[in-house]
This record gives structure tokens, C-alpha cells and sequence, in this order.
């Protein structure tokens, strides 16, 4: 997932954005994502 996916579920749920280390955002593969926040992401994605 990129981190524009990821930060559309963040602004959704009210998550903390993740780190990007200061590599940018947009399009990169997101990092700084724990199992269970990516787990989360994927339940709230088959909603």
C-alpha cells in the first residue's frame, strides 16, 4: 500500500499518520506500519 492509501485510512479512522522518515509520501510504499495497523487498514478497506 502507498502512503496516500494509508493516509486516506488514517484521516477515516483518526489513526496517527506514520513516519515517512523524511523519504516523502505520495506514491512510496508506506513504512513505519505496525501488523496490527496494517491489519486494521485491510478490515477497514473491505468495508
Amino acid at each position: 500500500m502507498t502512503f496516500t492509501e494509508y493516509d486516506k485510512f488514517v484521516q477515516a479512522t483518526g489513526k496517527k499518520k506514520p513516519d515517512d522518515e523524511g523519504w516523502g509520501r505520495g506514491n512510496r510504499p508506506v513504512i513505519n506500519v505496525s501488523w496490527n495497523d496494517a491489519n486494521a487498514y485491510t478490515k477497514w478497506l473491505s468495508k
